[in-house]
């Protein structure tokens, strides 16, 4: 999917009065979204989401939480910010080590068919 700088902006836009404590769901973004700029709705919010790891990656401090409450907010909060980046980090190495131990596993009960 291909965005633009109006496509991050009117993202932004949308996301400017969040917060931690009141953050905007898929479906609530991409309802508004809609509604001021006419962004075209999937249904199942994959072309909303797909705009926030775009606009994330184009430097906008997005933050989610599963947790309640549920969503999407900008954060210029350096606290928030580290604590998000040693969740990730924690995550990424157990994810890693899960990695590691599949192919530990494998290798053992494989001798002849190593990976």
């Amino acid at each position: 999917m291909a965005f633009n700088q109006t496509d991050i902006n009117n993202l932004l836009t949308v996301l400017n009065n969040t917060s931690r404590n009141n953050p905007l769901t898929a479906i609530q973004i991409e309802t508004e979204l809609h509604r001021q700029f006419g962004f075209s709705t999937s249904g199942n919010q994959q072309r909303t989401r797909a705009l926030i790891k775009h606009t994330i990656a184009n430097g906008h401090l997005i933050k989610s939480s599963t947790a309640n409450p549920a969503g999407f907010w900008l954060s210029n909060d350096r606290q928030e910010i580290l604590t998000n980046f040693e969740s990730l980090k924690r995550r990424a190495f157990k994810i890693m080590e899960s990695a590691v131990r599949l192919k530990d596993t494998w290798n053992r009960n494989n001798h002849n068919n190593q990976i």
